[in-house]
């Protein structure tokens, strides 16, 4: 169970440089993107003049820190021979702290993002497992630092974006995190295609990899070799309404072994369908609905035998729900109700 309650405040400071239609589509792009990367309340500030109008540039800044727990029950996952077994964690707390600052022209065509991040997580054990590291203190770093470039053409608008960036797919399920690399995006305001996107990136080396040794083995940090290349298509197939389709290939370069547990090396796709939009006797009112396959190959019960054929794996998950927007209010809240069903990895 994680709990997790999100608001934003907003800066008042020098808007009168955006219209009304642009102020109110930045601070939707901003709660859904704060939304992703789990921060609950954060503020952000222009700085418009002085030395940065003199040079042609505008300066955004800010933080979001967030408070998150996370907790479990003996009962949730041990329904076999291992029922009366405690589970490694009880409950969890992580704190989180993010500043960023931003750098672009007057036109907006270009854009310069920092992002620093540091996080301490406090946990609860249930015993004294070794799987479960206990308090950790994740020091200050870059957590996103990226170069973005836009072009206007006469019926596309081009969006190139190099470094360490957040990229998602579909609702971020399939996909969703920081990551080294490069992502095209090409959108059009009119015609049946609404956008295409695709990127090539690296998972974090930083981030563990909570099954590098298998399911015997304690998270590995620093053990993260997985490449991903994959694209996105939305198309708009009636007023209001969109269709999404992805694609995500993950190449795990990883090679290390474990004397018991064997090797692992994960490597699969995932193939997504997607539909939103709103309903027409209520504006404020939006439905999105996503199913996912994935296909792909593990070492699993047999990463022992490096002659044995790797296990198959074959696993769906969908997600549907509806969400209430209230767009008259500053800080644009919002509800939703969401259900959720996921295989696994058989």
């Amino acid at each position: 169970m994680t709990l997790t309650v999100i608001t934003l405040a907003v800066g008042p400071a020098a808007y009168a440089q955006l219209s009304e239609e642009e102020l109110r589509r930045e601070r939707i792009e901003t709660i859904e993107q704060l939304k992703s990367t789990e921060e609950i309340f954060g503020t952000s500030s222009r700085a418009g003049a002085g030395m940065f109008d003199k040079y042609g540039m505008i300066m955004d800044y800010g933080g979001a820190a967030s408070i998150s727990y996370t907790g479990g029950s003996n009962n949730d996952r041990n329904q076999g021979h291992d029922a009366g077994s405690l589970d490694s964690t009880d409950h969890n707390y992580d704190y989180e702290l993010n500043l960023f600052s931003a750098l672009t022209d007057q036109a907006r065509m270009n854009k310069l993002y920092v992002r620093l991040k540091t996080k301490y997580t406090e946990t609860k054990r249930s015993g004294t497992a070794g799987s479960v590291r206990g308090n950790d203190y994740e020091q200050l770093n870059f957590d996103m630092a990226y170069f973005e470039k836009k072009i206007a053409t006469k019926f596309f608008s081009h969006t190139w974006t190099f470094g360490r960036q957040y990229i998602s797919v579909g609702r971020g399920i399939a996909y969703g995190q920081v990551a080294d690399g490069i992502d095209m995006n090409v959108r059009a305001p009119k015609g049946l295609i609404e956008s295409y996107e695709m990127f090539a990136v690296r998972q974090l080396p930083r981030d563990d990899n909570s099954d590098v040794f298998g399911a015997s083995s304690i998270p590995a940090a620093g053990h993260t070799h997985r490449q991903f290349l994959g694209m996105e298509l939305k198309i708009r197939f009636a007023p209001r309404h969109k269709m999404t389709f992805f694609y995500v290939l993950n190449d795990d370069k990883n090679n290390d072994s474990h004397p018991i547990a064997g090797r692992h090396q994960f490597d699969c796709t995932f193939l997504g369908y997607g539909l939103s939009g709103s309903l027409p006797f209520s504006p404020n009112l939006s439905y999105f609905g996503e199913y996912i396959t994935e296909r792909g190959k593990n070492f699993g019960r047999h990463a022992n035998d490096m002659q044995t054929p790797r296990d198959a794996v074959r696993a769906f998950a969908f997600d549907v729900g509806m969400k209430y927007a209230f767009p008259k209010n500053k800080y644009t809240p919002s509800v939703y109700t969401q259900y959720s069903v996921a295989s696994g990895d058989p």
